[in-house]
């Protein structure tokens, strides 16, 4: 007969295991990040008639929703509530989901069917990317998963910056790269062929290196934990910087300034944190006087009249008055944008990867899902906005101000580039969407209850 030792230690057995499976499949799913843009199965049709791609990624999304849905990941309490936010999740991404699928099969007489096929891949992508939020709930909802965060996202970052720095040693230059890649020179890429992608990347993971575990506070300590984070920022933060991305460099500016402004409302000032804000106005200065150096004419240019600001500019313009006024209500189509862009005269290259989407994430929404399509992707955006940052200001978790950072410097790069929709960069959005909500003694507090600072 089995006894409550017994029980408790299958139970023990069945997380631990449960636990390892976890683990196997958030470094598939890492390392499919890391990969990047090297590894590309060609899926069907050639340029000049737009035919797709998998990514490793792509698979590695596939595998964590699976996972998600058959893994016994908790016991039957924690279940219920995690399963609760899954389920929120799930209502928030669904509208615009249906809505972009609606869009794209109304268009499908004016699209040819390989065309149609290659739309359609790319919504499915995305439908996987935006499905990892419900996911990452269900399967950190065990806490022996949680303590496998910090590792993924050290995972995440340290090999990509690690592998970026010897791109720039061995390959500076992407002149003479195939496949439409554009040809950036001296610029840190890594894996993923392009500087500003990798650039946002690098930001929006480099607040959760750099809080401590608690959430609450910055970890001022010179204890191995901080030491550890130290060494990190020291070789991420010269990475951004060596991308060379001024919409990066925008977004970290004016992400900073606004929650710096909160962080500095909330704080209470104390010795020990006035020389914290010399020190980072310092390492801020620092920062941008190294930028300047590294920039040259372009920081330069910055300020004053700028050739690529007017080319982008026009662009802009165009876009907007031959894509978006003609299809503001419907779009053309989700990922349908390379092929109205084509019968508009928007575009002739089918070879350069910039194809799919305008220079804007914005633009590319409205040109290919309409207002209504637009409004629908940015809607759980906003509200989360707002609800952490109604956590930060009532339990000072940093957390939550770190995910306020993450978003805002997204939106604003997202205005350069079309990093909103860049699946590599979603998908890391999703993971930290949904473990800043959930209560963790690894990341914070989650949905409970922050101390002041």
């Amino acid at each position: 007969m089995a006894t409550p030792a017994d029980s408790t230690k299958n139970i023990s057995h069945s997380t631990s295991r449960s636990s390892v499976g976890a683990g196997i499949v958030l470094v598939i799913w890492a390392t499919s990040i890391i990969c990047g843009q090297l590894v590309r199965l060609p899926l069907f049709g050639n340029p000049p008639t737009g035919g797709g791609v998998i990514l490793p990624s792509d698979i590695a999304n596939v595998l964590v929703i699976v996972y998600a849905i058959v893994a016994p990941l908790a016991p039957d309490g924690e279940r219920v509530r995690v399963r609760g936010k899954a389920q929120w999740a799930l209502a928030a991404i669904t509208p615009f989901l249906l809505w972009s699928l609606f869009v794209l099969c109304i268009h499908i007489g004016q699209l040819s069917g390989e065309e149609f096929i290659v739309a359609l891949s790319y919504w499915i992508r995305l439908f996987t990317t935006l499905a990892l939020l419900p996911s990452f709930f269900v399967i950190f909802q065990n806490k022996n998963n949680q303590k496998l965060l910090r590792p993924l996202i050290l995972f995440l970052v340290i090999p990509l910056v690690v592998l970026g720095y010897i791109q720039l040693i061995v390959q500076p230059s992407l002149h003479g790269i195939s496949g439409g890649w554009d040809p950036h020179n001296f610029r840190m890429v890594s894996t993923w062929l392009d500087p500003n992608f990798f650039g946002i990347f690098l930001v929006i993971l480099l607040p959760y290196v750099v809080v401590g575990n608690s959430g609450k506070r910055l970890g001022l300590t010179l204890k191995p934990q901080a030491l550890r984070r130290i060494a990190a920022v020291s070789i991420i933060f010269p990475a951004i910087l060596l991308t060379q991305s001024r919409s990066t460099f925008i977004a970290i500016f004016v992400a900073g300034t606004i929650c710096g402004i909160l962080y500095l409302l909330r704080v209470r000032i104390t010795p020990i944190y006035k020389k914290l804000v010399i020190l980072g106005a310092s390492l801020a200065i620092a920062c941008i006087v190294l930028g300047i150096m590294l920039l040259g004419d372009r920081a330069s240019n910055i300020f004053l009249h700028d050739p690529t600001v007017s080319i982008r500019s026009d662009a802009y313009k165009t876009v907007w008055r031959n894509l978006v006024e003609p299809n503001i209500l419907l779009g053309v189509g989700y990922n349908a944008y390379q092929f109205a862009a084509k019968d508009a005269g928007v575009i002739s290259d089918f070879t350069a990867h910039s194809r799919a989407g305008s220079d804007s994430s914005v633009l590319t929404l409205l040109v290919t899902t309409g207002i209504i399509g637009t409004a629908l992707f940015f809607a759980p955006i906003f509200a989360a906005m707002a609800f952490h940052l109604r956590k930060f200001l009532q339990t000072n978790n940093l957390y939550s101000l770190c995910f306020l950072f993450v978003t805002l410097a997204l939106l604003m790069q997202s205005q350069f580039t079309n990093s909103l929709l860049y699946p590599h960069i979603l998908m890391v959005y999703m993971l930290l969407a949904a473990v800043v909500s959930i209560p963790s003694p690894v990341l914070g507090e989650g949905g409970g209850e922050g101390k002041s600072l």
